[in-house]
């Protein structure tokens, strides 16, 4: 008998729930017996910086080791401000799911213009803390971490919440969605919606078994916003956003930084943004070029408010 495929995951539902779609999409395609294995995070070390190992360092253990054969990840959590380890290969899969964020209240079909002055919004994400505080700065931003069944089982302490539209989807939650938040108004993070895997970079075999999951679009919409951010050498704890579309034959990028400009909590919040188009085959050098020069831009900024006189 072969050898068993061992997809591996985190242990959350959601996760859970994103490698049972490539065990769907692979059980046909492959004479090895599938199956899917959750691994905690906890059960390895975190790297020296600490953010990474929140969610793939373990998942990397076990593909060292041998103990899964592929890792499945929401790309939006991959890091993307530095070179992944070599011995890896990392590649979107399947069509990429709504990217839009979502607010959840409770009250039925409100937007955030509808929220109460005051308001209490939760969210741990610095890029939509961020974003809130520019959209509405009359409201009172909260931390609220923990998976998406945790998030919502504790909405009701708060006007909103915020989390991504996709995986309240994937998890069957999409009925908990008070509305959705356009991307002129949160410009979402790199990858959202987008599934990764990840396999040992040697293994040709799990290479051509993935190989016909690769939707072309959601590919280039990749490429370009992770060469964003490995270009402003940014992660999933930096304020940044990215959102690449395919239009007529062409990549259309929309980028942003956020910066606060001082270290008041009352501070008034910038936006930086660059939008650039570019052709299919330059999607990953033209992210890195704008990457590189919003980080650019963003220093020369954080420089001039620094040297002005109060």
């Amino acid at each position: 008998m072969p050898r068993p495929l061992i997809i591996g995951c985190r242990t959350s539902a959601l996760a859970r729930l994103q490698a049972q779609l490539l065990y769907d999409k692979l059980i046909d395609r492959t004479p090895r017996p599938c199956s899917v294995r959750g691994t905690k995070r906890l059960e390895f070390p975190p790297d020296e910086d600490g953010f990474k190992g929140i969610f793939i360092t373990g998942l990397e253990a076990a593909l060292r080791t041998g103990v899964i054969d592929i890792a499945v990840h929401s790309m939006k959590d991959v890091p993307g401000g530095r070179e992944l380890d070599e011995d890896f290969a990392l590649h979107s899969i399947l069509p990429r799911d709504n990217p839009l964020d979502a607010l959840i209240t409770g009250h039925g079909a409100i937007t955030v213009h509808d929220l109460p002055s005051g308001g209490q919004v939760a969210t741990s994400s610095p890029r939509r803390q961020a974003q809130l505080a520019s959209l509405r700065p009359d409201l009172s931003l909260v931390s609220l971490r923990g998976n998406v069944d945790t998030r919502l089982a504790k909405a009701s302490c708060f006007d909103g919440i915020i989390l991504a539209a996709c995986g309240l989807t994937r998890l069957g939650r999409k009925d908990q969605i008070s509305s959705l938040i356009s991307i002129e108004h949160m410009l979402p993070a790199a990858g959202q919606g987008t599934l990764a895997v990840q396999y040992r970079r040697e293994d040709d075999d799990i290479a051509e078994l993935l190989a016909p999951l690769v939707d072309e679009e959601t590919q280039l919409q990749t490429q370009a916003e992770r060469g964003f951010l490995h270009g402003f050498g940014g992660d999933c704890t930096s304020p940044l956003a990215a959102f690449a579309s395919v239009e007529k034959g062409q990549v259309f990028l929309r980028t942003q930084h956020l910066r606060s400009e001082n270290s008041r909590s009352d501070a008034k919040i910038e936006k930086i943004e660059k939008n650039i188009r570019m052709v299919p085959s330059q999607a990953w050098e033209i992210g890195v070029r704008t990457g590189e020069d919003l980080r650019a831009t963003s220093k020369s900024r954080t420089n001039l408010a620094v040297e002005s006189p109060l």
